[in-house]
């Protein structure tokens, strides 16, 4: 309940919920599988470059600051009050100056020399992220900036579908072990993942071919995309990952159907719209108008092809299903 499962609810007669023998077991432990997603923002380092760090100083701070309050003018016969210095205290410059540049001296402001590394379908990312942080390698925060892709085996996973456009490697895990075995990030081509015959003719796409092709960061470069509320699979916010990895552009304002015709009339199929069948009713406007409605596989599908189907993958207004 702590974290959001709501098991314990559906399951409230199940033995392992009267079972309250602390000798054995830790009743309060919190199962952080639940919120997997929501750790990661925990595990990136937050690097504040030397330019922020201007920018702060240079900030009108001292209105921020509390207002001091003077003291009261002293009544007739009365000792003037005189406030004590500390010993301590700083004389010279700023006080607020010193504590921030003792704090950003703290601070890794530039990344590490080693590459940028993102994880997919890997059960002990974790692990392999400390190694690669001793290495002096980086985790990569987002698809656009890693380098090397780590995955155990070829799966359409959100990261490799976003990564795919990008990286220069996509590699086993063994290569991260080896890497710490030799204190270094050793070659990566004994370590390349080995293309899966079976994914390979499931989604009709050729790996090697693909981080073979030249400019595939910009295979949606000049397209936009408008994503329907309730995208899925893979999600709004995995579709726009998605799609920016590849160079394209995420519209987060639904527009009208002129707005769109006037688009589309002057380049073609550079405006797209995204959605899910059993939201085409949101959508219903632009299916009558002739506008095309499409499947969220005409992405997925056509960056690992390196061309867009839009005729298997468009709506039609007969696919629209009224409640």
């Amino acid at each position: 309940m702590l974290v959001g499962s709501q098991t314990a609810l559906k399951q409230a007669h199940h033995p392992k919920y009267h079972d309250f023998n602390a000798a054995v077991t830790d009743i309060f432990k919190i199962d952080y599988g639940h919120v997997q997603p929501l750790m990661g923002a925990w595990k990136t380092p937050i690097r504040v470059t030397q330019e922020i760090y201007e920018k702060f100083k240079s900030s009108p701070l001292k209105r921020l600051m509390p207002l001091k309050r003077k003291l009261s003018d002293p009544k007739p016969g009365e000792p003037t009050l005189k406030k004590k210095k500390p010993e301590n205290e700083i004389t010279t410059g700023s006080s607020l100056d010193a504590i921030l540049d003792d704090v950003v001296k703290g601070v890794d402001c530039e990344p590490k020399k080693g590459p940028f590394i993102r994880f997919s379908n890997t059960p002990n990312s974790a692990e392999l992220g400390k190694i690669v942080s001793r290495l002096d390698g980086n985790l990569a925060s987002t698809a656009k900036e890693a380098t090397h892709l780590v995955m155990k085996s070829v799966t359409r996973t959100v990261n490799f579908l976003a990564c795919v456009s990008t990286v220069k490697y996509i590699v086993t895990p063994d290569w991260i072990i080896e890497s710490e075995k030799e204190n270094h990030f050793v070659d990566e081509t004994p370590f390349l993942i080995q293309s899966d015959k079976t994914a390979e003719e499931t989604f009709g796409f050729s790996l090697s071919s693909l981080l073979g092709t030249p400019g595939r960061n910009s295979f949606l470069k000049d397209k936009t995309f408008y994503l329907v509320h309730g995208l899925n699979p893979p999600g709004r916010q995995a579709m726009a990952d998605i799609i920016e990895s590849a160079g394209g552009t995420v519209d987060t304002k639904r527009r009208s159907s002129n707005y769109i015709k006037e688009v589309l009339t002057e380049k073609p199929e550079s405006y797209l719209v995204l959605c899910c069948r059993e939201h085409l009713t949101l959508v219903r406007d632009l299916l009558e108008a002739n506008i095309g409605v499409y499947t969220p596989e005409v992405v997925m599908s056509g960056i690992l092809r390196q061309k867009m189907d839009l005729k298997s993958n468009c709506f039609m207004v007969g696919d629209i299903v009224d409640d």
